[in-house]
């Protein structure tokens, strides 16, 4: 296995009596919001219509784009408008252009929401961010989760090794006053740390859940076990040392030109091998052409110490990109 120096950084702190598992809850956004895309960038936004740019008059118009793949253009359905059938229809002209090139060929559909803003006096069209089309609803479930008072007991065990780390808890919620169904995911030198975590977590409820109206609520519940005041995990890192470090093994390969994608610029990673793909995203706009890399990192492990590795599951990485070309090659089963 690799080391790779300052990849990861653990600090130490006297022992004292308080320990602490910090659970830190999001719902996950749909790939699809995150990559919406015009496929002619002279036709990112939709024309303001002559006659009402003219006439100094304003427009507002709130759509669903549905995507059936990523190579299809949306459906259109118009939640709200006002100004008129014009900006209606600007936005629908304009949709014919819009694609979703990371969402799955096998994906189930998605609903993506946008408000486009018709602004005379500025001279511009503004386009406000992309949501998943329930995204409201699901933040009022989130908003109304209920957790347990208290937080999860260190197990003892754990505490006598000196063992931290963190677990990634999968609820899934399909009632109003039934335990969520759990999924815990760790590295298997963590499994001690879960010790608790099943019956603390079957305290958790979504009192505001509609059987029948609302869809599954997944939620992702970050544990974090630590000793003290001790840190640990990723240290801002480069593209580069990630890859020296990452294992390569059934990966595609990969001719990166960073250059023809903005470059430099950074990346977030949290990294979830080998239980989850990697959550990576650009800090930044969305720029379809970093796409072949932002998802062989998804898929990307890394080849380092086991130490190493416990530290930095669930932790996030700052990663910055150089302008370069690399070239990225599977490395061959022994």
């Amino acid at each position: 296995m690799r080391t790779l120096r300052s990849f990861f950084a653990v600090a130490l702190t006297t022992l004292v009596a308080c320990v602490q598992a910090q659970p830190l809850a999001r719902v996950e956004p749909s790939p699809a919001s995150g990559c919406l895309t015009a496929i002619d960038e002279k036709q990112a936004l939709p024309e303001y219509p002559f006659v009402e740019y003219k006439q100094g008059k304003p427009g507002r118009v709130l759509v669903d784009f549905l995507f059936a793949g990523p190579t299809l253009r949306p459906e259109v359905v118009v939640v709200e408008s006002s100004g008129g059938d014009a900006f209606v229809d600007a936005v629908k002209d304009q949709a014919r252009n819009l694609r979703v090139p990371c969402m799955a060929a096998d994906a189930e559909p998605v609903a993506l929401r946008r408000e486009y803003l018709f602004q005379p006096l500025r001279q511009t069209v503004d386009a406000g961010q992309v949501m998943d089309a329930d995204a409201a609803r699901r933040q009022t479930l989130l908003a109304c989760v209920k957790a347990p008072a208290d937080t999860p007991a260190y197990p003892q065990q754990a505490l006598r090794q000196d063992l931290q780390g963190r677990v990634i808890g999968l609820l899934t919620f399909t009632s109003q006053d039934q335990a969520p169904a759990v999924q815990l995911l760790h590295r298997p030198s963590a499994a001690s740390l879960t010790e608790h975590l099943n019956a603390w977590i079957a305290g958790y409820r979504l009192p505001c859940f509609v059987p029948g109206q609302d869809r599954p609520l997944l939620l992702e519940v970050e544990f974090v076990f630590r000793i003290g005041d001790s840190a640990f995990g990723f240290v801002p890192i480069t593209l580069q040392q990630f890859l020296r470090a990452t294992t390569n093994l059934g990966l595609r390969p990969l001719a990166v030109d960073t250059t023809t994608m903005g470059c430099p610029f950074e990346l977030r990673l949290t990294y979830r091998q080998p239980s989850l793909r990697n959550r990576v995203a650009s800090i930044g706009p969305y720029v379809a052409a970093r796409e072949p890399l932002l998802e062989w990192l998804r898929g990307a492990a890394l080849d380092l110490k086991s130490q190493t590795l416990d530290s930095i599951f669930g932790d996030t990485a700052d990663i910055a990109v150089p302008c370069a070309r690399l070239n990225i090659q599977p490395k061959e089963k022994s």
